[in-house]
C-alpha cells in the first residue's frame, strides 16, 4: 500500500494517496516510510489548496 500511496502522491491524487497510506499504517503501524510519506502528501495538499 505504500507504493500504491508514492503512485498516487506523485499523480497528484493526494486524498487517495493519504487513504493508501492509512492503510499501509494499519499493517505496519512503525513503517517510517509511510508515516514519512503521508506527511509529505498532506504538506502538499495543504500548499496546492493555498
Amino acid at each position: 500500500m505504500e507504493k500504491k500511496g508514492i503512485a498516487l502522491k506523485n499523480l497528484g491524487r493526494y486524498e487517495e494517496a493519504i487513504y493508501a497510506y492509512d492503510r499501509a499504517l494499519e499493517i505496519r503501524p512503525y513503517q517510517y516510510q509511510a508515516w514519512f510519506g503521508k506527511g509529505i502528501t498532506l504538506l502538499l495538499k495543504l500548499i496546492t489548496n493555498l
